[in-house]
């Protein structure tokens, strides 16, 4: 295995912009003559727990992927999950759909000791989870506490059903991996038939098998992190809740910092389907989608002169912050890998002779 040597500069400059961009428009529509007052009695206490809790999420997120190998018999050093986890907030945040940090993840793994397909299951398996709980999550907020998400009846009941769908999708996709020696000739029918409205038949053939074979190598990986009986999964999967408890918890943070005291819950629930979107915008690290959703989840539960600078200051810590953070680790790591594999190409060195 090899860490990918291709230019980043050219993504990351790409999702800066887009970020960039978003949150100016937002600080545009939002501004207001007593904005500069508000930001000038910003109490920084508030943005010191923000940071906290985006801390706090990060060691979340370790103990998540220490359960995963748990689960399958490993014990991960505290400090190589950090890394890995740190590799894949870096490489999320400047791919589209938010999906680039796999490989490189799987790859600080295996550096670590663990073969390669434990590696690969408990980095597609975690993804998997989280999304899982990420829907749970909101099930729970929305349905649950009967929480709204938009001040909008519209709106609210449009997010509630397509969060309500979502969910049983998953579920479904769920039990659908979990049988998948009987659930792949349903799967790959769908997935065929789907194709060959776009494109040729043999190229959807081909298309089909591919998608067949990513189907079983998941259903694969999600067998091994839940393990024999799936203990050390559920504690995962409770660990991804705390870790995105304590994400969504930033936004009431910061608010607070400003004087104001928005509905906690409601501000949470907010989040959840703007997360979940997120995984479906094109952008890299769904760059300008995740800004402008935080701004319209916040109308009418913050003061609109405050929404542009809890933005500002969200993405701050959300995203500047794993750049900065995830981009040295990702430096150390290359520049680790570099040496390794020049030290494996060394010739060994000749036998003495005696004399």
């Amino acid at each position: 295995m090899h860490v990918p040597k291709r230019r980043l500069w050219p993504q990351i400059l790409v999702s800066l912009a887009l970020t960039g961009l978003a949150t100016g428009v937002v600080l545009r529509l939002t501004w207001q003559e007593r904005s500069w007052r508000e930001l000038q009695s910003f109490d920084t206490r508030w943005l010191l727990v923000a940071l906290g809790l985006v801390l706090g999420a990060w060691v979340a997120d370790v103990w998540r992927l220490q359960a995963m190998g748990l689960g399958m018999g490993y014990r991960i050093p505290f400090r190589v999950a950090l890394r890995t986890n740190l590799l894949g907030y870096f490489l999320s945040a400047i791919t589209p759909f938010t999906v680039g940090g796999g490989p490189v993840q799987i790859y600080s793994l295996y550096r670590a000791g663990l073969p390669v397909g434990h590696a690969a299951a408990a980095v597609m398996g975690s993804g998997f989870i989280a999304h899982l709980s990420l829907a749970i999550l909101g099930l729970l907020l929305v349905f649950g506490l009967d929480l709204t998400v938009s001040a909008d009846p519209m709106v609210d009941e449009i997010v509630r059903w397509v969060l309500l769908i979502y969910a049983i999708g998953l579920f479904a996709l769920t039990m659908l991996l979990w049988q998948v020696h009987r659930a792949r000739r349903v799967i790959g029918g769908i997935v065929y038939r789907a194709l060959r409205l776009f494109s040729h038949p043999e190229r959807a053939r081909v298309r089909a098998s591919a998608v067949d074979a990513a189907v079983v190598e998941l259903s694969h990986g999600l067998r091994q992190v839940v393990g024999r009986w799936g203990g050390w999964a559920l504690v995962g999967a409770a660990a991804y809740q705390l870790y995105f408890l304590l994400i969504f918890s930033t936004v009431p943070a910061l608010a607070k910092g400003l004087g104001s005291n928005p509905p906690y819950w409601h501000v949470v629930a907010v989040q959840v389907p703007i997360y979940l979107l997120g995984s479906i915008i094109p952008t890299p690290g769904a760059s300008g989608g995740l800004e402008l959703g935080l701004a319209a989840g916040l109308l009418n539960h913050v003061p609109e002169y405050e929404i542009g600078i809890i933005v500002a200051a969200w993405r701050l810590l959300t995203y500047h912050l794993v750049l900065v953070v995830g981009g040295v680790v990702l430096l150390f790591f290359v520049r680790g890998s570099a040496g390794r594999t020049a030290r494996a190409a060394e010739p060994p060195a000749a036998p003495s002779i005696p004399a």
